[in-house]
């Protein structure tokens, strides 16, 4: 109810009356409930009907008793026309057969996805002991709600809005009981939330339910699901990103930039044969919100941007705001990691290596005005290494950064 009056408000109802639908109610027939909560208002002069509109106790010919009735009062009988969607009369038994065989229709007949907006409350905990976390809702018996199955939703909650994945069902694998639930996965969401209320938007179903032989067997089920509802989420993504390079496999961009932003994103390739083929700036910006750019591309547009360290000439990200603007991922991911390193009482930092990402974390440290002690083939003491860290002593504790080589593992 409380949605509907929201929708009611928003289309400009400025007093909405709501009666009770109790015994006395249910048994009024249409001329006593006209005469008593309709026609007695002193200021009425329009009224509009639905098509079908019909009113009280054996739905008697209460359209033609509302026009003798209002007649008499001088009050105008307006009817609107039927609403039509691909030949269809669009009617709350269309929309409720709609969510029960195809939820993706019930867009057109009600012009928006259909949502739930209920409470959250505490389940038995299955989910975040045997599966993933989930946030159970409220399920009101004379609620209508789509057929049992897992669906790719949207969770809005403290006006954020979340990518998310709901089951509606009876969890035939984990239970006897037939009691309907609705169990919510939220993306990137780690708050508790007991007691509050969210909205869950259904966009479309990815599965019917199904009794598993084993936990073990839902929960590679339940892994598939979350994959194709990521990668569903990432193809409706408003955040379009691109990356400027070759697709190599231990590139994780895409996931870092998701964990960074709280949401998925949708992540291009361009991979450019020749200089010629690499789009500027201006083309980019027109169709992504940043571009993540892999070597050598990096020098193409070293010179076109502002850099988030005016001093350390190496571009990862490309952010398109007012400006164009450069930022150094590397930098920012070795400042966190250092941070979180330097919490504790370290006795002493070594840096192996002399290349970009020693410069980088030199940078870091620099700036931090933390001492430590660098080795590199360019410094010429990178033979004392050994030496120096069996030397270490174990009740101290050291921080020891190899930024250059594999063999040093």
């Amino acid at each position: 109810m409380s949605v509907r009056i929201e929708k009611l408000k928003k289309a400009g109802f400025s007093d909405i009356i709501i009666l009770e639908f109790d015994k006395y109610l249910q048994e009024m027939d249409s001329k006593t409930f006209l005469n008593k909560h309709i026609l007695d208002a002193k200021q009425l002069r329009l009224i509009y009907l639905g098509h079908d509109f019909k009113l009280g106790k054996g739905k008697e010919n209460s359209k033609e008793l509302l026009r003798k009735l209002a007649s008499e009062k001088n009050i105008v009988i307006k009817e609107s026309p039927p609403i039509l969607f691909e030949n269809t009369i669009i009617s709350s038994s269309v929309i409720r057969e709609a969510l029960l065989t195809d939820i993706s229709r019930v867009k057109s007949f009600l012009g928006e996805n259909f949502s739930l907006n209920e409470t959250v409350i505490k389940g038995k905990g299955l989910g975040k002991k045997e599966l993933f976390p989930t946030c159970n809702i409220t399920v009101i018996p004379a609620q209508c709600i789509p057929s049992f199955g897992v669906y790719l939703t949207k969770v809005s909650y403290n006006n954020q809005e979340y990518d998310a994945i709901t089951n509606i069902g009876i969890n035939p694998t984990i239970t006897t009981e037939k009691t309907t639930k609705i169990e919510t996965h939220i993306f990137f969401f780690e708050n508790d939330i007991y007691g509050e209320n969210i909205k869950i938007t259904f966009i479309s179903k990815i599965r019917d339910e199904k009794k598993f032989d084993s936990i073990k067997a839902l929960r590679e089920q339940i892994s598939l699901d979350m994959e194709k509802a990521k990668t569903l989420h990432r193809n409706m993504s408003e955040v379009k990103l691109a990356l400027i390079g070759k697709d190599i496999s231990h590139s994780k961009s895409q996931e870092i930039y998701e964990k960074l932003l709280g949401r998925f994103v949708n992540y291009e390739l361009i991979d450019c044969v020749n200089v010629h083929e690499i789009p500027s700036l201006e083309d980019l910006s027109k169709v992504y919100r940043g571009v993540s750019i892999t070597s050598p591309y990096k020098t193409h547009f070293i010179e076109q941007v502002k850099l988030y360290e005016k001093d350390l000439p190496i571009l990862n990200t490309l952010v398109f705001e007012s400006k164009y603007m450069g930022a150094n991922t590397d930098y920012l991911a070795c400042q966190d990691i250092i941070d979180v390193y330097l919490q504790n009482e370290l006795t002493d930092i070594h840096l192996l290596g002399d290349g970009s990402m020693a410069m980088v974390l030199e940078r870091i440290l620099t700036k931090k005005k933390i001492q430590f002690t660098q080795y590199s083939r360019k410094l010429g003491n990178l033979e004392y290494i050994s030496d120096t860290l069996s030397s270490l002593k174990s009740d101290e504790k050291h921080l020891v950064i190899n930024s250059c080589s594999r063999e040093y593992t």
